[in-house]
């Protein structure tokens, strides 16, 4: 029989699984848009710790590249708002899709959850809590217009009961200013809610737009008093800490 561990909820960013150039050079080349050598040493570390997860995938370049055609286009319009919210979760179920097709490949299809959880299926997951039960690995895409899927992943951790979301960037933490950029930014390794939002300045969230965390879900974390914790998705000694220990000490958390 096997034994059930507690949940992680981790939100996985596109921007790991499709890095913008060379996601931009594969397609050039005719090639998948898509890092599967990352994605399946993701899921090795994951078979190894044995750790039972909600794998919550963003949309990565295939969003951004649609909308940077349609800006150029000039289809970006108050009317469009909503339509260039779809594309992108249109975006994070390709990704998702291939994302769970490499779970079973690599864990095994029996403990992989069959379809990637999606749309309006956000507004039944109590109904298929039990359904989730019975397998290791749930993936799931986005949900509706109006935030990125940091707002998914908190659903699925009040679903869990885990007041805790994994936050996988292609970024070691959240710093006082953009690191590439400004050579005194210093890395915070813990956050509250309020300073982050201050940091941030909106409380809305645009199609595209990249925060370590969006307002929306950074707003609603703090109104449920629950946790991020930002690592870099390609440190894998952070990601083993972080699914063996509950923590790591290289990344930031925001409380």
């Amino acid at each position: 029989m096997r034994v059930m561990l507690n949940w992680k909820v981790i939100k996985l960013g596109g921007s790991l699984l499709s890095p913008y150039e060379t996601a931009s050079r594969s397609l050039q080349l005719g090639q998948l848009p898509f890092d599967t050598v990352y994605a399946r040493e993701l899921l090795e570390e994951v078979k190894k710790t044995n750790a039972r997860a909600v794998i919550v995938v963003g949309g990565g370049f295939l969003n951004r590249w649609y909308l940077q055609q349609f800006k150029e286009a000039k289809f970006e319009k108050p009317e469009t708002q909503n339509d260039f919210h779809v594309l992108g979760m249109a975006a994070s179920d390709i990704n998702a899709t291939l994302f769970r097709i490499l779970a079973g490949e690599v864990l095994g299809y029996e403990v992989v959850y069959p379809n990637v959880v999606k749309y309006e299926q956000y507004a039944h997951l109590q109904e298929m809590h039990k359904d989730f039960e019975k397998y290791q690995i749930i993936v799931a895409a986005g949900w509706k217009p109006g935030h990125s899927h940091d707002v998914d992943a908190l659903l699925f951790a009040s679903l869990l009961q885990t007041k805790q979301v994994l936050s996988f960037k292609n970024i070691d933490g959240i710093y006082t200013a953009d690191p590439r950029k400004v050579a005194t930014a210093r890395k915070k390794k813990k956050m509250t809610w309020q300073e982050y939002r201050m940091m941030i300045g909106t409380s809305s969230h645009k199609p595209g737009a990249s925060f370590p965390v969006d307002a929306v879900a950074a707003k609603l974390a703090e109104k449920m008093g629950y946790s991020f914790i930002v690592i870099d998705g390609r440190d894998i000694r952070a990601v083993h800490e972080i699914l063996t220990e509950n923590g790591t000490t290289r990344g930031t958390i925001l409380s």
